[in-house]
């Protein structure tokens, strides 16, 4: 599912427990995760950067 940032609400619909969140703003990606994932969540919340998915692929899977 794509979502683009115009339908950010339905984030919140949204089911997953995996998102990718990709584009060249860097701030709106942390304020985006920061107000739909981080605000309220008590779990745990793991963040991947690209180069560290890439620099170690047999551990990522």
């Amino acid at each position: 599912m794509i979502i683009k940032s115009f339908n950010l609400n339905e984030l919140k619909k949204n089911k997953s427990k995996l998102f990718l969140f990709y584009g060249q703003n860097e701030g709106f990606k942390d304020e985006v995760i920061e107000s739909y994932f981080l605000k309220g969540h008590n779990g745990e919340i793991v963040k991947y950067e690209e180069n560290q998915i890439l620099n170690n692929e047999n551990s990522f899977f």
